[in-house]
């Protein structure tokens, strides 16, 4: 197992230890991409700006048109960084 099965299956494990249960189907199924709605959730009520959120996740919502999108490259890679630490 490797990759985001390994990761899951890591996390499922620490969230049970914190649940201080030894079955797994004391826990609630989640998906991975909760996290990623959870922490995109969670640095919208930090005030990161919409477009630096979609950077760090690596997407676009089509939000930005135009010259925008056609000749703005920049990657946003300082705020980027400061997003996860905010």
């Amino acid at each position: 197992m490797e990759g985001f099965s390994c990761a899951k299956t890591r996390l499922d494990a620490a969230m049970l230890e914190v649940l201080q249960a030894d079955d797994p189907e004391e826990m609630p199924y989640w998906p991975l991409p909760d996290l990623r709605r959870t922490c995109a959730s969670k640095l919208a009520e930090l005030k990161v700006l919409r477009h630096v959120i979609e950077a760090v996740f690596n997407h676009a919502s089509g939000a930005t048109k135009g010259v925008a999108t056609v000749y703005n490259r920049r990657r946003h890679d300082n705020e980027k960084r400061a997003a996860p630490e905010a």
